[in-house]
């Protein structure tokens, strides 16, 4: 065990560091951090479930139109000229069916998630401590 002088004590009960143990012995109330919950993909997308299953079958009906239209192009000098305006409508519709549908016309498709701040209160970081000269 050492013996310290009088100066050397003055100089540790007034530094930074001791200063810093005192606030932080002071406290009683823990702090804890606010974490942000992350959004989940059903709360930034609605209908989720059902705009995969139509994904889906988008998918293989654009597999068979691909196919019809390869055999169609293959095919498309044997067609009449008469027809040919029927074919081309029926082909325009098929693909216009296949588009979804947009309830705003205006509607990028954008999206903005704002989060608030939680702001700490005074009561939050404990006891108020006294500071004399």
């Amino acid at each position: 065990m050492a013996v310290l002088s009088e100066e050397a004590v003055a100089k540790r009960i007034e530094s930074p560091l001791n200063l810093f143990n005192r606030l932080r012995s002071t406290t009683k109330k823990d702090t804890t951090i606010v974490s942000i919950p992350s959004p989940k993909a059903e709360d930034l997308i609605p209908d989720l479930e059902k705009r995969i299953d139509v994904a889906g079958s988008k998918s293989k009906a654009l597999s068979v139109m691909n196919k019809v239209l390869n055999r169609l192009d293959k095919e498309l000098d044997c067609i009449e000229s008469k027809k040919l305006p029927s074919v081309v409508r029926d082909m325009a519709t098929a693909i216009r069916s296949m588009e979804p549908e947009q309830t705003d016309k205006n509607n990028n498709g954008v999206q903005f998630v704002i989060y608030q701040p939680m702001i700490m209160q005074e009561a939050d970081f404990g006891e108020v401590i006294e500071v004399r000269e």
